[in-house]
């Protein structure tokens, strides 16, 4: 008996004609064969579909269950214009890292590049004359402090969004500025000027800034190539008021001038915001900086629960940036209480203490976390810690963080929570 082994077995469909079978009955087993090719495709493409719709269904839980996951809540707050725009990853490209800075979620190739740079941190001028600024609800962070005579500033933090066009106007330095951020490590610092007069006979030392961004290595801007004079705002607000850069100019001086060595920042810790059933309702934040302070300079934030974010007014004004018309939403704020000492130097400047721990109030979800601040050093960065000594969790997105100034007995800037004092 020979075996062969290239001969399929005798009574398969493949064989049907061996088997001496009627014109019919092959046209039947044809038939056959060609309805299980078909169940096979079918069932290929079933287990094709499935998959992808278990990934899909992985990710649409994972956006439910954490509901600052979308767009709206990755970013500064859903009513943030500035943040809508920005396009969705391809489908391998998950936000599943964190932007250091404010937690906001990014790809890994977003982080890649983000972490191949150095952070920028820009000081606008907040006189009454000078708004709306341009580009501030793009920045990671902002910080909001007193620069003399109860005008305030801001210092905008960019480490993702380094490509906007338009940002200012840009004003002086002051060395508690530089105190604060020398904790995200070696920022480059873009401003004009800085509080550096020749130090009077009772001038504390340390108001001369131009000495501190000299003795700390400070990475300072102040090129002509990259900054330039917006003529419509010389019209509207004057000359003073009308310095603008961005990040075409920031980063083609970056490049020239070899600052090649890129931020590594120490990151918070972050969190999801609640969900809608479990946040806050109303709540109306109010700082009054100082007692010469006017109307023009108190800073407000209204809680929006349905973008779980703070709405901000200053001067009694809705605060929108210029650049989009978006309302400025930062879904964190924070309200830290420093020490502060008169600098003496005939031009109301005051110095304030960066260094340390001291009381600090968080705002998140609509409530309202009492904490402490502390910064063990200008090279650390602040964090936050509640009652038990536990560090507290932010929410992904802009942190708006403003310095109220006390002394060591009696407080001098003025907090209220709607309408009560805190």
């Amino acid at each position: 008996m020979r075996i062969s082994l290239n001969k399929k077995p005798r009574g398969t469909i493949e064989n049907a004609e061996d088997e001496g079978l009627s014109p019919v009955a092959r046209r039947q087993l044809a038939i056959g064969k060609f309805q299980i090719k078909q169940v096979h495709i079918y069932s290929i493409i079933m287990i094709v579909c499935v998959t992808i719709l278990s990934f899909v269904g992985l990710e649409i839980f994972d956006r439910k269950h954490f509901e600052s996951f979308s767009l709206d809540y990755s970013f500064a707050g859903a009513g943030n214009l500035a943040y809508q725009n920005i396009a969705v990853p391809d489908f391998a490209q998950v936000r599943d890292k964190e932007n250091p800075v404010n937690g906001v979620l990014v790809t890994t190739d977003e982080l890649n590049e983000m972490q191949g740079r150095k952070l920028v941190v820009i000081s606008l001028n907040n006189h009454s004359d000078a708004r709306p600024q341009f580009g501030l609800s793009f920045a990671d962070m902002v910080l909001e402090v007193l620069a003399e005579g109860g005008i305030t500033r801001y210092n905008a933090y960019y480490y993702q969004n380094q490509s906007v066009e338009k940002i200012g106007p840009i004003r002086s330095a002051r060395s508690y500025m530089l105190e604060y951020f020398l904790g995200f490590d070696d920022p480059v610092f873009v401003h004009e000027g800085q509080a550096s007069y020749p130090p009077q006979e009772k001038a504390v030392p340390e108001i001369n800034t131009l000495y501190q961004l000299s003795a700390w290595g400070i990475e300072s801007m102040q090129t002509a190539g990259s900054r330039y004079r917006d003529p419509e705002r010389i019209k509207s607000a004057g000359y003073v008021h009308s310095l603008m850069t961005g990040f075409k100019l920031i980063n083609a001086e970056i490049e020239r001038l070899g600052w090649i060595a890129p931020s590594d920042i120490e990151p918070l810790k972050f969190k999801f915001g609640d969900l809608e059933e479990e946040r806050g309702t109303d709540q109306n934040i109010e700082i009054r900086f100082t007692s010469m302070s006017t109307s023009y300079y108190k800073a407000a934030f209204d809680y929006d629960p349905k973008t779980n974010t703070y709405l901000r007014s200053v001067g009694g004004k809705a605060d929108n940036d210029a650049l989009t018309g978006a309302r400025i939403a930062p879904s964190n704020v924070i309200i830290e209480f420093h020490n502060y000492r008169d600098a003496m130097d005939g031009h109301s400047r005051i110095i304030i203490d960066m260094t340390g721990e001291d009381r600090a109030l968080i705002f998140r979800d609509g409530k309202m976390i009492e904490a402490n601040w502390k910064k063990d050093s200008k090279e650390d960065r602040t964090k936050y810690y509640d009652e038990a000594g536990n560090e507290i969790e932010l929410n992904r997105g802009q942190i708006w963080v403003s310095i109220a100034i006390k002394t060591k007995t009696k407080g001098v800037s003025d907090v209220l929570v709607n309408g009560e004092e805190v």
